[in-house]
């Protein structure tokens, strides 16, 4: 996991390829942001059970365990994690409308073009309200047991 010192918002970066979750975090980081690392939808909600709330989520829309249209819908039914801005990223632009209805903030069609993704991330962090990013983690217990195996037979 790539860090430096919190100065332009904590990103969540759930990507199962390493070289593009790699290169992502080096240039996020570069553009000095602070980035947590997960590899697909289990870790990243692992990683918002445990940590503080990121300012903005960055999700490949095909992982392992639980694609990016699971962890989507999960993270909407949780009150304190729903206001969470998503961008979500996919080689497959035919899943743009469906993943915008789910409630992601933007969908970016790969090969990703880094000052598109950059200058998305800009203007969706420039309308978040200051203190939502200093929030802590949860504090009612999110666990697998409520509902994700569920969601994950209903998609």
């Amino acid at each position: 996991m790539l860090t430096v010192p919190h100065t332009n918002g904590r990103i969540l970066l759930i990507e199962d390829n390493d070289t593009i979750r790699e290169m992502l975090g080096l240039i996020l980081n570069f553009e000095g942001y602070e980035i947590a690392e997960a590899t697909d939808g289990v870790a990243g909600i692992d990683y918002l059970q445990s940590h503080h709330i990121p300012d903005l989520i960055l999700l490949d829309l095909s992982l392992p365990l639980m694609n990016g249209g699971q962890f989507l819908a999960w993270i909407k039914q949780h009150p304190t994690l729903s206001s969470i801005p998503i961008v979500v990223m996919s080689g497959d632009p035919s899943q743009a409308q469906r993943v915008l209805r789910l409630g992601a903030s933007e969908f970016l069609a790969k090969p990703l073009e880094m000052d598109i993704l950059i200058n998305t991330i800009c203007l969706i962090l420039a309308m978040r309200p200051v203190d939502v990013g200093l929030a802590k983690p949860p504090t009612q217990e999110l666990t697998r047991e409520r509902g994700l195996d569920k969601l994950l037979t209903n998609l």
